[in-house]
């Protein structure tokens, strides 16, 4: 699984092709991976310093767009 590697990581992770994630119906892994910043959920765990997501754009738009999801 992905989600327990990127939750394990002890640095900022740069998400790229974010777009994937909207097409299957997992956004929520980005709310999940938000909480996750900066908290250890045990004392001797890793915590995941930051996240950067990589948003491609066409046009200007007030959001953020991954495909058709704010």
């Amino acid at each position: 699984m992905l989600e327990p590697e990127l939750e394990a990581a002890n640095r900022t992770l740069v998400l790229t092709h974010p777009g994937l994630l909207a097409r299957y119906g997992q956004m929520d892994l980005l709310q999940r991976l938000r909480d996750r910043i900066g908290r250890r959920p045990a004392p001797d765990a890793p915590a995941l310093h930051g996240l950067w997501v990589l948003i491609p754009a066409d046009d200007a738009t007030a959001l953020p767009m991954l495909e058709g999801q704010a």
